[in-house]
């Protein structure tokens, strides 16, 4: 018993050192961004503030990042490979719910696509709907 004890305590430790590591080895699209509200993407809750982002070109999992600690691996539902008139996430708010519908990247020529958020998971406001579109910019700039 006492093993699986210190097994389980190895294996939770490990996972927290990965999570806050990030993909080391994904080689892909990358970007930053600044969120000015909570949003969220996939099942990660975003709080204001800046971020960056990498996509692992074998699956399309895009890993957000906030820090060097991964907040977020998000795979998309549809990827539209006819082109982005810029480099944006598209977020929409919902009964007083922001969530990212679209990954816009203009430079690779593609937008990847997320699902509604389930709003049966959240509390809801009466407020109207709405779309942000919240610049991406290059890991240099």
């Amino acid at each position: 018993m006492k093993t699986m004890k210190h097994f389980l305590f190895a294996s939770l430790a490990l996972v927290l050192l990965l999570s806050c590591v990030g993909p080391a080895n994904a080689q892909g699209i990358a970007g930053k961004f600044t969120l000015p509200f909570t949003a969220y993407w996939g099942g990660a809750t975003l709080p204001p503030g800046d971020y960056n982002f990498v996509i692992e070109h074998r699956n399309g999992m895009v890993y957000v990042n906030r820090g060097r600690c991964t907040v977020g691996m998000i795979l998309p539902q549809s990827v539209d490979r006819a082109g982005a008139p810029a480099s944006a996430l598209l977020i929409t708010q919902t009964a007083g719910v922001r969530s990212v519908r679209e990954l816009q990247l203009a430079g690779a020529g593609v937008v990847l696509r997320y699902g509604p958020l389930n709003l049966l998971n959240h509390r809801v406001t009466a407020a109207s709907d709405m779309s942000f579109l919240i610049q991406i910019k290059a890991p240099g700039e």
